[in-house]
């Protein structure tokens, strides 16, 4: 090899049988003529180049090439998850835990509370939880609460033997004359605020679900539709708007505001869940988050329609028409004393209770009487 030119021994009589026997030290390669090595040989001497490679893509999982991102839906907070941090939560008060107990038997006792006529016709009280870990924590606070022995016959039921008129009265879930109450315990619904959380805590363990129905919220199955106003009483006071839906599978509580539901999650005892929780994001859903200004304009427009409604009906019923038929002047009355209530929760306080609907066409006719009377005002 001579003036840096490069030696090559005919292989097969092609170009690529060609090989490089020698080169001059410090001189660079190049391939013959402009033909490059087939794939998968090296030319001898030469260094392989490296292997090209694909990024790796910002979120992927190792051992994976690369295809499969972090999934948002992944980090999101379920039914599940909220029961948990409920499980671990402590009440700081003997009356909050009091509240509970009367709210977890309300839910889960439904059908005796429901269906015998007082007291002293249930010798024997049966508690089916359907959570072992529920049946634990109701009878840990039943026995340090209220000294009253309780019976596990299986994991997720309790049994009270004796005294079951006492646990009643203790936590008011009868009167003074041994009836049991149809909602919750006055004690609960005239509670301060933990013990309007505690009732919510009890409830969501009992019967609650999280983007129930394919809706971004959070709902309640409640036993009897009084149990249904207690609670969205409740969630009221504690600034969260709820409304109540009646369905084949008993009365709803519904709160889909995604503020609100955040709001009910850290007052309940879970702020981990409440921090993680992102309706738009949530599994199953199928349907976007309506804003929380939706909302509210909303309920503004429902307040001012109720308060027209209301000081209407309060000048007719002090100076009523003739002709006006009872029924009517009772619907009057009933939301001159209730301005703040909804149609569906005056109907639900009528005697007997109506619908939305009947309440609403029953005070369209009597603000029509009015203005047959008055028709200048």
């Amino acid at each position: 090899m001579t003036g840096g030119r490069v030696r090559l021994v005919p292989g097969d009589g092609s170009l690529s049988g060609c090989g490089v026997v020698d080169r001059e030290p410090g001189v660079r390669h190049r391939s013959v003529r402009g033909v490059s090595p087939p794939p998968g040989r090296s030319v001898p001497g030469r260094p392989s180049p490296p292997a090209r490679r694909r990024p790796p893509v910002p979120g992927a999982r190792a051992g994976t090439g690369g295809a499969r991102r972090s999934d948002p839906k992944e980090l999101q907070v379920d039914t599940p998850d909220v029961r948990d941090e409920l499980f671990r939560h402590r009440p700081a008060r003997a009356d909050i835990g009091r509240a509970e107990v009367a709210t977890t038997l309300r839910f889960v006792c439904a059908g005796t509370l429901g269906q015998t006529v007082g007291v002293a016709s249930v010798p024997v009280l049966e508690v089916p939880t359907g959570c072992a870990r529920s049946a634990e924590r109701l009878a840990r606070q039943i026995t340090d609460l209220f000294e009253i022995p309780v019976v596990r016959p299986s994991a997720e039921s309790l049994r009270i033997v004796a005294r079951v008129p006492e646990l009643a009265r203790r936590t008011r879930l009868c009167d003074g004359t041994g009836r049991w109450v149809r909602g919750l315990p006055p004690s609960v619904v005239a509670g301060d605020d933990a013990v309007l959380a505690g009732a919510w805590r009890a409830a969501f363990l009992a019967a609650g679900a999280l983007g129930g129905r394919g809706r971004a919220g959070l709902e309640l199955i409640c036993p009897s539709p009084e149990t249904a106003m207690a609670l969205t009483g409740a969630a009221r006071r504690l600034g969260v708007a709820a409304l109540t839906r009646p369905s084949t599978h008993g009365d709803r509580v519904v709160v889909r505001d995604h503020a609100d539901v955040r709001v009910v999650l850290s007052l309940i005892g879970a702020p981990r869940a409440a921090q993680a929780w992102t309706p738009d994001l949530r599994r199953g859903t199928g349907e976007a988050p309506v804003s929380g200004a939706l909302h509210d304009a909303n309920r503004e427009r429902a307040s001012q329609a109720a308060a027209t409604t209301t000081r209407r009906v309060q000048a007719l019923l002090a100076d009523p028409p003739a002709g006006v038929p009872d029924r009517l002047l009772a619907t009057g009355l009933l939301r001159a004393r209730n301005p703040e209530l909804s149609l569906q929760e005056l109907g639900r306080l009528a005697d007997p209770p109506m619908t939305k609907d009947a309440i609403a066409g029953r005070l369209r006719r009597l603000l029509e009487h009015a203005d047959r009377a008055h028709p200048g005002g």
